[in-house]
């Protein structure tokens, strides 16, 4: 039985982007780390000023008395 093609082009994209990741391995790393540190940020923001998508009702509406 032989591979079938479909299977082989799916190593070889693997392969391509393991030797990808292994020649920028330092890059990865300093990016993967900046993305970490932007969700947790995120997370953090929105816990604390515990905003939600309900609170938007009256967005733009100016009650000028």
């Amino acid at each position: 039985m032989t591979t079938k093609p479909k299977n082989r082009q799916i190593k070889n994209i693997l392969n391509f982007i393991l030797d990808c990741l292994k020649e920028h391995k330092f890059l990865f790393i300093i990016i993967a780390s900046f993305c970490l540190i932007s969700i947790l940020t995120g997370i953090i923001v929105g816990a604390k000023t515990h905003s939600s998508y309900g609170s938007l009702d009256n967005f733009g509406v100016v009650d000028v008395t």
